[in-house]
């Protein structure tokens, strides 16, 4: 296993190895990715049954954000990113990818990562399923679970799955 949290993360699928990648970002103080994996990991143990992990990733969002927020108005490409997993979790999908795509323009790799691909919050539906296509089945095919999860659901939502 690599010494990269942010590879690890990507490559597993269990709570504890996320919070684990979780652990190590926030010490690291790479903010950015610690929101994303929180978020991320929030998802993660809701879906899995695990309310414990859910309330520590939750807590752990917030005490994050209140980071951000006692920084004031975000100027740096890093500080508008973390806004974007933050806006994503409280139900402004809009905003999120409207900054998202902003921030692309800044810095085209940014939406080749799996975990910010994700936070595109898009409707469930054809659209979706043409998005994720590439990154699931594509030429460089990811096993991130939440890609594939959103692609299932597309799956499902377009009627190509009963």
């Amino acid at each position: 296993m690599t010494a990269d949290p942010i590879a690890r993360f990507r490559a597993t699928s269990d709570v504890a190895s996320w919070e684990a990648c979780l652990d190590e970002l926030v010490r690291a103080g790479t903010r950015e990715e610690a929101i994303c994996v929180a978020v991320l990991l929030e998802w993660l143990a809701r879906i899995s049954g695990d309310l414990d992990a859910e309330h520590r990733a939750g807590e752990q969002v917030e005490r994050l954000r209140a980071e951000l927020r006692s920084v004031g108005r975000p100027r740096s490409f890093h500080e508008r990113l973390c806004w974007v997993p933050l806006l994503v979790r409280d139900g402004y999908g809009v905003h999120a990818n409207r900054l998202l795509d902003e921030l692309a323009g800044e810095s085209a790799e940014l939406l080749d990562a799996p975990e910010w691909l994700v936070l595109r919050r898009q409707d469930r539906d054809v659209s979706t399923l043409v998005g994720m296509h590439e990154r699931v089945r594509g030429p460089r095919p990811t096993s991130f679970v939440p890609a594939v999860f959103e692609y299932a659901l597309a799956l499902v939502n377009v009627g190509a799955v009963r």
